[in-house]
């Protein structure tokens, strides 16, 4: 009888330890706007939750402009720089991330006189425009205890950012104060959650003038990739509502936020590995950077897997509790199934920047997006909402593709091939 040593299980099962505080981390992040959303809806109707989506969608785009590729970038770099170059990054970082915050709220404040953005949604802006610096915060700092490995204090910064949500919001009900004083509670959980992560560690908050044009040219190919993957992630969103009815973007809208609860543990892991996987990668030990590689597919895989399965399963209470007719599940429960495609298309951008070639993602990421808008358009008109799961799954397949290819060429081109 075949027997396998608990050893080979031993580093996967580190890793979905290592990983787990991300989890809620990532969960939180995008899935409580989501949640919030549908309560706003249930509670003050459709035109309220329009007017919040439109705001936390301008803000979304905020963020990843000010992010300016920080996220994918200060992992990498601040596993691979001594501790003063590191501080000096930050600094520089800081400072330039600052002034696009700056630049953006007067941005915003000029469209809103101007009346480009809608008066109802302007409202919501306003409370929700603190998230931009309040990100640049937690970005630092999770950043920082990713590549530490102290991890732990992740899950008690959202824990308590999340009680104060919950506490104030049960206040803000109980007065009857309103919409706008819920989505200010939610602010203020997200501040003591940024409070809490950088406790501690306030040196990732320094800001020094010197090298900032430096450092803005050398994060500028994370930035620009950055960019393009929240127009991805949001292109479907904005097809679905052109071209179908308002009921049908709802349902879609349900899909969405199934497919990225499947996505938590694959998009988690992926960013607790990836400095590892810049280090391996660096020391030339490829050996180590393929077994990082089979790691995450022995873990991220499955549980899209299982996730996908226990939506099955609990379908029928999902049509119920957020009012999707019966019929349209299984709509449900296909797109949300492409998350098991959208985990294997994150390894190809996360290992080409492991390599330093975060010039070469930022270019193939147009490409992706340019063929996903046309996958998109064509298939709506051609089949209807249905329409979008044919040209989603086709999109993430070129994206495996055309990653694939690059990765392949890389390979040769360093071989001498």
């Amino acid at each position: 009888m075949l027997s396998v040593s608990p050893r080979v299980f031993r580093p996967h099962l580190r890793a979905v330890v290592s990983a787990a505080p991300l989890v809620p981390f990532r969960a939180v992040a995008g899935g409580l706007p989501i949640v919030l959303g549908l309560f706003i809806s249930h509670r003050w109707g459709r035109q309220e939750l329009a007017a919040f989506m439109l705001a936390h969608a301008t803000v979304t785009i905020v963020v990843a402009v000010v992010d300016w590729g920080a996220t994918r970038a200060l992992p990498r770099n601040l596993a691979t720089l001594a501790a003063d170059a590191a501080t000096e990054l930050l600094a520089a970082g800081n400072a330039l991330r600052i002034a696009l915050v700056g630049v953006a709220a007067g941005l915003v404040a000029a469209l809103t006189a101007a009346g480009a953005i809608d008066a109802d949604a302007a409202r919501y802006l306003a409370i929700l425009f603190p998230l931009c610096p309040l990100f640049l915060v937690t970005t630092n700092a999770v950043s920082e205890r990713v590549v530490a490995a102290e991890t732990g204090g992740i899950t008690t910064a959202v824990a308590a950012g999340l009680l104060t949500f919950a506490g104030l919001g049960a206040i803000v009900l109980g007065l009857g104060a309103g919409v706008l004083w819920l989505v200010a509670a939610y602010v203020a959980g997200k501040a003591i959650e940024a409070l809490l992560l950088v406790s501690g560690r306030w040196w990732v908050l320094s800001v020094g003038t010197a090298g900032v044009a430096d450092t803005a040219a050398a994060l500028w190919p994370f930035a620009a990739q950055t960019i393009l993957g929240v127009i991805y992630s949001r292109l479907s969103v904005f097809t679905v509502e052109r071209v179908t009815t308002r009921a049908e973007l709802g349902v879609f809208s349900v899909a969405l936020a199934c497919q990225n609860a499947l996505l938590l543990i694959p998009t988690s892991l992926a960013l607790m590995q990836f400095p590892e996987l810049t280090r391996r990668w660096q020391e030339g030990n490829a050996g180590a950077a393929r077994r990082i590689l089979v790691r995450y597919a022995i873990v991220a895989v499955p549980a899209v897997l299982v996730g996908a399965l226990a939506l099955l399963i609990v379908s029928g209470r999902i049509a119920r509790a957020l009012d999707v007719p019966p019929a349209m599940m299984p709509f449900v429960a296909a797109f949300a199934a492409l998350a098991f495609m959208s985990s294997l298309s994150i390894l190809g951008g996360f290992l080409l920047q492991a390599r330093g070639q975060e010039r070469l993602v930022s270019r193939l990421s147009v490409l992706t997006l340019s063929l996903a808008l046309v996958y998109q358009v064509a298939a709506l008109r051609l089949w209807g909402l249905w329409g979008i799961v044919a040209a989603v799954a086709a999109a993430e397949a070129t994206t495996i593709v055309v990653f694939a290819v690059a990765l392949a060429c890389a390979g040769r081109d360093r071989d001498g091939g």
